[in-house]
């Protein structure tokens, strides 16, 4: 069975909403792809939890979700 599940990684509250969803599922997880498309810029940019966009996606969200969804 494949489930695809969409949601939010913007801010740190929406990834904690998309990992309780995901947690939610009736059948077990054996894989997640999280597949973020960021806009890429000589400058820095932050989200609203006043981090850098690059260092959002591509660091914290990755960490944040397999913390929040390791013991599925």
């Amino acid at each position: 069975i494949v489930q695809v599940l969409l949601g939010s990684i913007e801010s740190i509250s929406s990834s904690l909403k998309l990992a309780a969803s995901i947690k939610e599922l009736s059948e077990p997880v054996d894989s997640i792809v999280v597949n973020a498309g960021s806009h890429w810029s000589l400058t820095s940019s932050l989200n609203q939890d006043g981090l850098d966009v690059s260092f959002h996606y591509n660091y914290l969200v990755p960490s944040l979700l397999q913390r929040e969804l390791q013991n599925l």
